[in-house]
């Protein structure tokens, strides 16, 4: 049996050490449009627990973060 795909999806991942910033929201909006990315994955946010964000009128952040650290 032969699928093919209805729509590709492009996915990135980005290091980003918090979010927090004005400026940091802005700068991620404009690489996922710029890349033309649809799923945009952010490591090391620095937020606690779970939920999500809205920024500007077409992107939301969701995130799950847990308070386990590093040895």
């Amino acid at each position: 049996m032969l699928m093919t795909a209805k729509k590709k999806l492009k996915l990135g991942f980005w290091n980003l050490r918090t979010i927090s910033q004005y400026s940091k929201k802005e700068q991620v909006i404009k690489q996922m449009i710029q890349y033309k990315i649809d799923i945009l994955a952010l490591l090391e946010v620095r937020r606690t627990g779970m939920g999500q964000k809205r920024i500007g009128k077409d992107h939301t952040i969701q995130y799950r973060c847990t308070n386990a650290t590093r040895d």
